[in-house]
């Protein structure tokens, strides 16, 4: 939690003290990432304090999406076993604070720029299943989530078009330290079954680095929490926005 800490200290840095040292704000939309198969909403804030230097942050928001009704893990010999998903929800937020150099000649907000940046993520798959058999139904709910807290930095060019619409195009490479998260329960006579499917599940993740037999077994509840894993990230965004 730590970490967490720390970016809420800097986020309230950005959002309380820039505005009060900003000549110029922005503020920011980026359409393309609320396209269905993406869902999410981009908002971002950017504040010039010097002629060559802004401070801003970006949240994206995961718009709650829905599976439901989905068959799983049909077996089709004489026993009778099939799953049924009633729902698969997912939510998530990810929290981007970030510094601008801008290089241009015209200097800030508009011109090419660097920034680098330093990312807070958590997403959730909430899941709420139903599992058939010979010896009857059982009812299984559990989450999977992944969080994590990197750095990157990005290059990028922002037009400032007349007094007030801006263009904003960035590209970035970073690094992000993850970790997966498992939380589950079982309700009905599967949960005779609960130790052979951990120690399947283990045995499919041994030999795989940083996640490596992380689940474990207590009653009808299943749940463990992989160690810290690197995962290398690529940041592009196409924003609009109004700068007053």
């Amino acid at each position: 939690m730590k970490p967490f800490r720390s970016m809420l200290l800097l986020i309230a840095v950005i959002l309380f003290v820039s505005p009060l040292m900003a000549q110029t704000h922005v503020i920011k939309i980026t359409p393309l990432k609320l396209l269905p198969v993406i869902s999410n909403l981009q908002l971002g804030y950017e504040g010039v304090i010097s002629d060559k230097v802004t401070l801003g942050v970006d949240f994206k928001i995961a718009l709650p999406s829905t599976v439901s009704g989905q068959e799983f893990d049909t077996d089709d010999t004489t026993d009778f076993e099939t799953g049924l998903l009633n729902e698969a929800r997912l939510t998530g937020i990810s929290i981007t604070p970030q510094v601008r150099f801008y290089l241009s000649d015209k200097g800030a907000p508009q011109g090419f720029y660097l920034s680098p940046w330093v990312r807070y993520f958590n997403y959730k798959v909430a899941i709420d299943a139903l599992w058939m058999e010979n010896q009857g139904n059982s009812d299984m709910t559990g989450s999977f989530t992944w969080s994590g807290f990197g750095l990157g930095a990005s290059l990028g060019w922002q037009w400032l078009l007349g007094e007030s619409v801006v263009i904003d195009w960035n590209m970035g490479l970073g690094i992000t330290p993850t970790r997966i998260g498992v939380e589950g329960s079982v309700e009905g006579p599967l949960v005779t079954d609960l130790e052979e499917f951990i120690n399947d599940a283990n045995a499919e993740l041994n030999g795989r680095p940083f996640v490596e037999g992380f689940l474990t077994q207590e009653g009808a509840t299943v749940g463990g929490k992989s160690p810290s894993f690197p995962i290398p990230v690529l940041r592009s965004n196409l924003s609009i926005g109004y700068a007053f």
